[in-house]
């Protein structure tokens, strides 16, 4: 039997897993404020279910950790990421992305991503410092280091995420937010259109629907938005993500979560 995916495809199921925890609610109207006090604090867990074309493909695990870089009050964003089933039998995937957050100011100031993907070996390091991101990425034994142009403001998928998820949610509101995957820097634009009752796993949720427009290219490409499914709480949990790439349907269900016990204003 032929199997469906190239090596270049398999690393692109990787890269959906990890980036598949940061995209899920990166949806909210740019005019509100955000909040005094985030949703999320150290400690906080999510656990999701990751599926392909209906079968069971993976998990993927969010934590939100705490630690100190240079003195200042960092707190660890940690993705692990695992094919599993029969995804696991034809594409060997474990990759464990980090992006150090700092509550101080909203944002991050670099990324760590550890990579295997059957054979291969790949540790990849960023950091952002003024208009460049900074790359140093280690493969077989070789490293090499990079710098690449990057938009105003922008970071990481993970840490817009977390960045933007205290901000309330306005039906019909549409935002545009500079992010850096992939190697390139571009907006990430959507619109809230609705709302919706969604049932998982974790429970059943009052949820906001949002549509995104992003700009991965190659297989990755979606060739129709990107659906998210936000609970309408103080929470902003990102409840559900739906994606109709050209290697087919992927979809990210919340299977639990676990509230963090620290509030930004202590951390600071």
């Amino acid at each position: 039997m032929k199997r469906p995916a190239t090596g270049a495809t398999r690393r692109s199921i990787g890269r959906w897993l990890a980036w598949g925890a940061a995209a899920l609610s990166l949806l909210v109207g740019i005019a509100p404020a955000r909040a005094n006090t985030p949703p999320f604090q150290p400690g906080e867990e999510l656990l999701f279910r990751a599926s392909y074309l209906n079968f069971d493909a993976g998990k993927i695990t969010v934590q939100v950790e705490r630690d100190r870089s240079d003195g200042r009050a960092v707190w660890p964003i940690d993705v692990h990421a695992k094919t599993q089933g029969l995804a696991w039998l034809m594409y060997r995937i474990r990759q464990h992305f980090v992006s150090e957050f700092e509550p101080r100011h909203d944002r991050s100031i670099g990324t760590l991503l550890e990579s295997r993907v059957g054979k291969e070996n790949r540790v990849e390091r960023v950091r952002y410092q003024g208009a460049k991101a900074l790359v140093q990425e280690t493969k077989d034994g070789r490293t090499v280091e990079s710098a690449h142009p990057m938009l105003p403001g922008a970071q990481d998928l993970l840490a817009a995420f977390f960045e933007l998820r205290g901000r309330p949610l306005a039906v019909g509101s549409r935002f545009s937010v500079p992010v850096w995957c992939g190697r390139k820097s571009w907006r990430l634009t959507g619109t809230v259109v609705g709302r919706q009752q969604l049932k998982t796993q974790a429970g059943t949720f009052q949820t906001k629907v949002v549509r995104l427009r992003t700009h991965f290219g190659g297989k990755f490409d979606a060739h129709r938005d990107l659906t998210l499914w936000i609970s309408d709480d103080d929470r902003r949990l990102p409840v559900q993500i739906a994606a109709d790439f050209f290697v087919g349907t992927m979809k990210l269900d919340l299977v639990s979560y676990r509230p963090g016990g620290l509030t930004a204003e202590q951390e600071r």
